[in-house]
């Protein structure tokens, strides 16, 4: 009996159905993660994991051809002034933060000001931030800003400046110069992800080990240097994957089919004759390509010279004998 039970117990593990599997990706990474706070963080592996938990307003889309920006969050792409100073970048509205303790239950939605206070919190001499050379005395009202980085207790997040939400959907950011490239650095994670202020507040010492955000994944697990476990967010907003056609190009097909000696061989002359057809019908005259005639003396006739004479072979020898007797023997009868 405990055989049987054992054997359908088996046949039930072999014929689940896929959907019933485990839907489980296992990767290794090279090299430990640090932290998950885009503003402290700076190698390659933490990097991969929170961008898939926090979000930025825009995107690429890697299938273009050539490859471009999206927008992710972003209800549209950002709006640039003709100097190219003014960005202002709306927000889609109903997108929502993962749960977590800080929001105290209720539903947490994304907002300008998250983002706003994201790209703040790089100017925090506290973070530590290394992405603040991309913004760094590029943002007007930011001299204030670096004056109150030398007193305690002051709170750089909190400082005007003209990085500010115009509405509930709506940031601006006024740069000092044009910058085009502005726009790469808002689908940059490490700098323009957004994270939500009650989070921060709570947890101030654990920023590192606690993210939360608006993408596909959260942290449900972490043993630093061992085990991250990712779990999908119930909260991720309804997305589907919009693939940019890319333009098709016509290639001739090759007809591979085997090539006699002798095909081979009419084909190679075909090809020369049609190419000295054309060079002929040029108007520009082809040169013909003198012949090498080495110079008396020279290497080749010294190689030759040293070279040993070449050994008869039997047959010759046997009928060259013959021919020198018999001319011995008729200047004997003569």
């Amino acid at each position: 009996m405990l055989t049987l039970a054992r054997a359908a117990i088996l046949a039930c593990v072999l014929l689940a159905p896929p959907a019933a599997a485990e839907k489980t990706l296992r990767y290794a990474f090279q090299v430990a993660e640090t932290g998950f706070d885009p503003a402290q963080v700076n190698d390659l592996y933490s990097v991969i994991i929170f961008s898939h938990i926090l979000d930025a307003p825009l995107t690429y889309d890697y299938l273009a051809l050539p490859f471009k920006l999206k927008p992710n969050t972003g209800a549209a792409m950002p709006e640039v002034s003709p100097d190219g100073k003014t960005w202002i970048v709306r927000i889609r509205p109903g997108i929502y933060f993962a749960d977590d303790a800080a929001f105290k239950g209720r539903k947490r939605e994304l907002t300008a000001q998250d983002y706003v206070y994201s790209l703040k919190r790089h100017f925090d001499p506290r973070n530590k931030s290394v992405q603040l050379y991309l913004i760094d005395k590029r943002i007007v009202g930011w001299t204030r800003c670096a004056r109150l980085r030398s007193r305690e207790g002051s709170s750089i997040t909190t400082a005007r400046s003209r990085l500010r939400a115009i509405d509930r959907y709506t940031f601006r950011v006024v740069l000092k110069e044009p910058k085009p490239t502005f726009i790469y650095d808002l689908a940059y994670c490490n700098l323009s992800c957004a994270v939500a202020r009650e989070v921060i507040e709570a947890y101030p010492d654990r920023t590192m080990e606690h993210p939360v955000g608006t993408n596909a994944y959260r942290l449900t697990q972490w043993k630093r240097s061992s085990r991250m476990v990712l779990e999908r967010n119930p909260n991720y907003r309804e997305h589907f994957y919009a693939e940019e056609r890319r333009p098709t190009t016509r290639r001739r097909r090759r007809s591979r089919r085997r090539c006699t000696a002798s095909a081979c061989r009419r084909s190679i002359a075909s090809r020369s004759t049609s190419s000295r057809s054309r060079s002929r019908a040029g108007s520009r005259p082809q040169r013909r390509a003198r012949p090498h005639r080495p110079r008396p003396g020279g290497v080749r006739e010294h190689r030759r010279a040293a070279r040993p004479a070449r050994a008869q072979p039997a047959e010759e020898r046997i009928q060259l004998d013959r021919t020198q007797e018999f001319d011995l023997a008729s200047s004997i009868s003569a």
